[in-house]
């Protein structure tokens, strides 16, 4: 078991350097021979069905942490300052998520569901259990997904940043659904005034979830609507999701880093 100082060092590492690192390490110039390095290798992932680029630093005896980056073509590099840091006491697991970086960018449903089912994939082939599980931005809500379908295999969830979690339109999509039958019967009887109330209409909810998953679902709509770019689909299949829900499922510890 891994002493607790170093998994508080952990999460203060992973709170400082992503928000710094533009503004310290621009201006760094460190001894290249002394950073230790990547093993990486490119693997066939049967969630995806493409290739995936991964890398891994640290001893793998070491308790496991996995980083899953967010929304963007940086991929794995996102964490190059981060993971050497965190590889003197882990066994530090990073990737490009399909779609993005240097793993394939087939035509696929890159939702939050599938991610985590990636992520799995990952966590079963190459991470000591139980391990620690990292998100930024889009990888937050992909880390979110993941805690909910597989608390027992975290020691530990962290989430940076997390994209669309608690945005209006969502958190009233989970309202509206939580409470409608009890203001239909009781208080409230036209959508109208819920309509007036949360600020988003059920029918609008209905026709943008109608058009969106007939969107996302779909190989010849998602070419022609989003042109097939991973980038695009993954973005619309993360704001489609309502992930107002998920928070009160997670068991895991959890620490939440937000807007440093």
């Amino acid at each position: 078991m891994m002493p607790t100082h170093h998994t508080l060092r952990a999460v203060l590492l992973l709170g400082t350097s992503l928000f710094w690192s533009q503004l310290v390490w621009c201006n760094a110039k460190p001894d290249r021979e002394k950073e230790p390095s990547p093993h990486t290798w490119f693997a066939t992932n049967p969630i995806f069905e493409g290739r995936v680029y991964l890398e891994e630093w640290g001893d793998p005896a070491k308790p496991a942490i996995l980083l899953v980056h967010g929304l963007g073509n940086n991929g794995a590099k996102d964490w190059r300052h981060l993971a050497p840091l965190l590889s003197t006491a882990f066994h530090v697991i990073t990737f490009d998520l399909p779609g993005f970086g240097r793993s394939s960018k087939v035509d696929a449903l890159y939702s939050p569901d599938n991610y985590a089912r990636f992520v799995d994939w990952v966590a079963a082939s190459y991470a000591k259990k139980p391990f620690i599980l990292v998100g930024h931005s889009m990888g937050g809500v992909i880390a979110l997904t993941y805690a909910t379908q597989h608390p027992d295999k975290l020691k530990q969830l962290i989430l940076i940043n997390v994209a669309g979690v608690l945005h209006r339109a969502a958190f009233s999509k989970y309202l509206v659904n939580k409470y409608k039958s009890y203001w239909w019967s009781h208080l409230i009887p036209d959508t109208e005034q819920l309509d007036r109330q949360f600020g988003v209409g059920i029918g609008e909810i209905d026709r943008f979830d109608t058009a969106f998953n007939l969107i996302l679902t779909n190989s010849f709509t998602r070419q022609i609507a989003l042109g097939g770019d991973p980038a695009k689909i993954a973005g619309l299949a993360m704001v489609q999701k309502d992930f107002s829900g998920l928070l009160e499922q997670v068991t895991p510890p959890t620490t939440i880093i937000w807007g440093a």
